[in-house]
């Protein structure tokens, strides 16, 4: 009877724990899926904001830029200014819908996000570069804060190349298989730049864990 009675304990004991289990699972995937509907209306929202957004700055900058040519149109050094002018206008609108699609459409934000880093470059860059032929007093703060956005876009580059190849430990892992000479310099960097080990880490992200002392 003894037996009897610890296996009915032992049942009755794991039942409410496996409920318990099941609950805790629920209410993960129901949090997880309630995240997911969250970011996409932000970035639905987010999408429209700049969709009216670069929609008012393109009226307002073809109103500007047909201000200027009238006005000072026939001024030499202004020409390539007005000509630069107009590649601005066509590729903005351009790349603000290559933008508000993939928010619109925000369903790998892993990957989505390096994207819409990317498409940025195309308008600041423009933009920025635009406005040096125009304010030669500020030019070069302005063409600095273009070189920090150029640096960070090569930086979200290389880490969109590493999520498309299915991660980093994914990436190490298949370089791990090739063979060592695939990390051979040709010349004349081999003479200063010593040879890609294959599968060692793409990047290196340091943590700082403070010491826990008595």
């Amino acid at each position: 009877t003894s037996d009897v009675e610890g296996g009915e304990s032992i049942l009755g004991g794991s039942g409410p724990a496996m409920g318990c289990g099941k609950i805790r699972r629920c209410f993960r995937v129901s949090s997880q899926h309630y995240l997911v509907r969250t970011t996409v209306s932000v970035m639905n929202l987010l999408a429209r904001i700049l969709l009216w957004g670069s929609f008012l700055a393109m009226v307002v900058g073809v109103v500007w830029y047909s201000r200027e040519l009238k006005m000072n149109g026939t001024d030499p050094h202004l020409i390539a200014w007005f000509s630069a002018g107009a590649f601005v206008l066509l590729g903005f609108p351009i790349s603000m819908c290559g933008i508000f699609m993939h928010l619109t459409n925000y369903y790998q934000p892993n990957v989505q996000c390096y994207v819409v880093r990317i498409l940025w470059m195309v308008p600041i860059y423009s933009i920025e570069s635009w406005l040096c032929l125009r304010f030669h007093t500020v030019a070069i703060y302005i063409e600095t804060l273009r070189d920090f956005y150029e640096s960070y876009v090569l930086y979200s580059f290389l880490q969109f190349l590493i999520e498309v190849l299915g991660g980093e430990e994914a990436l190490v892992m298949m370089l791990k298989d090739k063979s060592p000479t695939r990390g051979v310099h040709m010349a004349p960097l081999n003479w200063c730049v010593k040879p890609w080990l294959m599968g060692q880490p793409v990047s290196r992200r340091v943590s700082y864990t403070p010491d826990k002392r008595d």
